[in-house]
């Protein structure tokens, strides 16, 4: 059985994978609805984790 991600392992996967888009938000040209609102996709990141965990157990 799988472990779940800690929650260091889930904040550092969701920055690495985000943090790009994150700071190329254009006040001029919003890519998204406020600076601060970065949409994830949950799937992805647990995707992403070692382990392949499933998207349950990152919510």
């Amino acid at each position: 059985m799988l472990r779940p991600p800690t929650d260091f392992e889930l904040a550092r996967a969701i920055y690495q994978r985000y943090r790009a888009t994150f700071l190329d938000f254009d006040e001029a040209a919003p890519s998204r609805s406020a600076r601060i609102y970065e949409p994830i996709d949950v799937g992805a990141v647990a995707a992403e984790l070692a382990g392949g965990v499933g998207w349950d157990s990152v919510c």
